[in-house]
């Protein structure tokens, strides 16, 4: 839009005062948000674009295990709490991809049907209105990098063809880049460079968190989808790591490390 004064939670119109600056470059978002007032300003955005849900998330290798966490979205804490004790981000078919390659890339639920291993994920994922949408990832690092989906309810992906969703993708991008241009200086995205420096990879930091909200080794090895002995092989390594001997101690240690939350996220 022509005018200069443009409300910091609603989408700009078409240039700026130039006539050659993308309106996109001028997104309300800067790095003194905080997480509320970022779901404020995103809430316009994707409506105007025809999503209903925005997250971000950073995913990190080391050793050659992934592991990672779910920092931000528009969703209700419901499914932040949802998507870290089932250990979705092991297997969610949004995040998977990212991991081999950056083009961004439409999704869609019903491409996953058959597949039993993301079956638990795509049923909480759609009961908290997410069948499918955009996904847009950031690497920032060799072993580091940050995902951003823009998701949407099944009926609105059946009412919208996915030409529309593809025709906004360079402004989405925009939008992408602007949210991780804000999020990566809160604590929580600058916490995992400081767990890393504790020592534990971000699947063992998985499996304490998870024996901290009472798991045993089958249900941890349930929910990352690997063999029990795994699970064991990753405690060895954490108490060996925190000089503890045992897993209570480990978590007890975890805490006052900051690694853990005292609720054991």
């Amino acid at each position: 839009m022509g005018s200069s004064q443009k409300p910091s939670n609603q989408p700009t119109g078409a240039s700026g005062a130039s006539g050659v600056c993308p309106h996109m470059l001028a997104l309300p978002f800067d790095e003194t948000m905080g997480p509320h007032a970022l779901r404020r300003a995103m809430r316009p955005w994707l409506a105007r674009f025809g999503y209903d849900s925005a997250s971000y998330f950073v995913t990190v290798r080391t050793g050659g295990v992934v592991s990672g966490d779910m920092l931000w979205t528009t969703l209700p804490g419901t499914w932040s709490t949802c998507y870290e004790r089932e250990a979705h981000v092991a297997l969610d078919p949004r995040l998977t991809p990212t991991r081999r390659h950056l083009a961004p890339f439409l999704w869609d639920a019903a491409d996953y049907a058959g597949d039993w291993r993301v079956q638990r994920f795509l049923g909480d994922a759609q009961r908290h209105g997410i069948a499918g949408g955009l996904v847009i990832s950031l690497h920032d690092s060799p072993t580091r990098w940050v995902t951003v989906t823009f998701d949407a309810r099944a009926e609105r992906l059946q009412s919208t063809p996915r030409e529309a969703f593809a025709m906004h993708l360079g402004e989405m991008v925009l939008i992408a880049i602007a949210l991780h241009g804000c999020i990566v200086t809160w604590p929580p995205a600058r916490g995992h460079v400081d767990r890393a420096q504790h020592g534990l990879s971000f699947r063992e930091r998985d499996c304490l968190s998870m024996a901290a909200r009472g798991l045993n080794s089958a249900d941890i090895g349930e929910r990352l989808c690997v063999a029990e002995r795994t699970v064991n092989f990753h405690f060895r390594n954490i108490k060996s790591k925190l000089g503890a001997i045992n897993r209570p101690e480990a978590i007890a240690r975890g805490i006052s490390l900051g690694i853990l939350n005292s609720d054991g996220g």
